[in-house]
């Protein structure tokens, strides 16, 4: 005994037509619909804010960092070589807040001032500059000497802030101080 099998008409009055799937030959889907080209159009847009946001909050991080490393290596730098040319010295005078004349037992004179060079307060060695023009020193009176018996003490206490592209001074600043007793 055959059986008989019903196959789907492919022709109809002499013309073809699809029939797989079923549900293919009434769509006429060809592409994607205005809508979902403007929804997914929002979707990325808001995506690649996000993602700048991000990339923006990066570099302003970035930035602050970069501008703290400089204000603490060249403070740090400039407290190294004051302490060390204060420690060995012979004699120490504080005349003045923004001046100290220290002298060395072979008799060499070291002068440490801050200076108001060309609009940036810095922190001069014999009239060369400790602290580059990145930063500016914004402390007043950075020394005082203090003289208990034979010992001579001489504070250090300064503040050094960044100074932005447009040379103003930024937000970001740190506090620097010691206090040095001379040896000799």
């Amino acid at each position: 005994m055959t059986k008989k099998i019903n196959l789907p008409k492919l022709f109809n009055k002499g013309k073809a037509y699809q029939t797989f799937p079923p549900e293919a030959a009434n769509s006429k889907k060809n592409g994607f619909s205005l809508i979902e080209l403007l929804i997914a159009t929002g979707l990325v847009s808001i995506l690649f804010l996000a993602i700048s946001a991000m990339f923006m909050t990066f570099l302003v991080g970035n930035s602050s960092i970069t501008f703290r490393k400089r204000i603490a290596n060249e403070g740090n730098q400039a407290l190294k070589t004051m302490e060390h040319y204060i420690r060995g010295a012979r004699s120490a005078d504080c005349s003045t807040a923004n001046q100290i004349t220290v002298e060395d037992p072979e008799g060499n004179v070291t002068t440490f001032s801050l200076a108001a060079s060309p609009l940036v307060p810095t922190l001069m060695m014999n009239n060369n500059p400790l602290t580059s023009n990145g930063v500016a020193v914004i402390s007043d009176e950075p020394f005082t000497c203090t003289a208990t018996g034979r010992n001579t003490y001489v504070s250090i206490n300064f503040e050094i802030a960044a100074r932005n592209r447009n040379q103003t001074l930024d937000q970001i600043s740190e506090q620097f101080s010691s206090q040095v007793q001379l040896r000799n």
